[in-house]
């Protein structure tokens, strides 16, 4: 069975050095560009760069990948409602398909007994996460240098000796607006347990717009703790126009008061004097 979200280290020639020295990585290539220009319109928000995607052999055991993406802000003056959504497309020998449930569903799936959700909203982060410091090394957290939900990280793992099992994601990274999702950039990666108890990941893709496996779990989710879903749909849809609002920084925004107040201030006394 799959384990979400933590691990370290994978691959071949490499099982003496990972033995010696607790781990190994294989890094793999993202294609260009990278880091990308994310565009709402025809204004820049600011850049998303894919700073680790490997896989990874770690020593409890376990293999899997890690995968870590940075967005950074084009007027770090601003805030926006940044999300991220991830759906579990393929795999065999994965979370869901142990409770009985067949990709495509969001992830994460659930945990516990019976398998619940972590909250009764669609992102990969919960709010709490969305909003807590992290620093893309497999902490919880997505609010980077650049607030929140501009990290993403992932290090699903499982036992070595599960060959032939994989996984297979599909990840967006979106502003949201109430019930109205605006798909800024997707792509898909995932990994597989070799015969010789290694890793090796999928092959890197960039997806312009989201494919039917994220939109179909992401547009039904019912907004209940149950990991299976099958309730009444929220609403959730992806918009053809951005609706990204660039909301000031609480420090800018302090300024900017203090500022309107001394222009107001200004005001009055002119017409004071006008008056007088």
């Amino acid at each position: 069975m799959i384990v979400k979200r933590r691990a370290k280290f994978g691959l071949p020639l490499v099982l003496l050095l990972a033995a010696m020295f607790g781990g190994f990585a294989q890094a793999a290539t993202i294609p260009a560009p990278n880091p990308m220009d994310i565009m709402c319109g025809d204004t820049k928000l600011g850049t998303l760069e894919i700073t680790k995607y490997e896989a990874q052999t770690n020593d409890n055991g376990t293999v899997g990948a890690g995968i870590v993406a940075k967005f950074v802000l084009a007027d770090p003056n601003c805030r926006y409602n940044f999300k991220w959504l991830q759906a579990v497309v393929d795999g065999k020998g994965t979370i869901g398909q142990g409770d009985g449930t067949e990709p495509p569903y969001l992830d994460p799936y659930g945990s516990g007994t019976p398998k619940m959700r972590e909250d009764n909203l669609p992102w990969y982060w919960t709010e709490v996460e969305n909003a807590r410091k992290g620093d893309g090394t497999g902490l919880d957290g997505a609010n980077g240098d650049n607030g929140p939900g501009t990290l993403f990280s992932d290090y699903p793992k499982q036992d070595k000796n599960n060959a032939g099992n994989f996984i297979k994601f599909e990840t967006a990274f979106v502003c949201v607006d109430g019930l109205n999702i605006s798909y800024l950039k997707g792509f898909t990666w995932g990994y597989k347990v070799n015969a010789n108890m290694t890793s090796t990941v999928d092959d890197f893709a960039w997806l312009a717009a989201p494919t039917n496996k994220l939109t179909g779990p992401t547009t039904a989710w019912d907004g209940t703790l149950n990991s299976k879903g099958g309730g009444t749909p929220v609403g959730y849809k992806f918009t053809d126009q951005c609706v990204c609002e660039c909301t000031p920084e609480p420090s800018t925004l302090v300024l900017c008061v203090v500022g309107m107040a001394g222009i107001a201030l200004g005001h009055r006394r002119t017409h004071s004097q006008i008056a007088a």
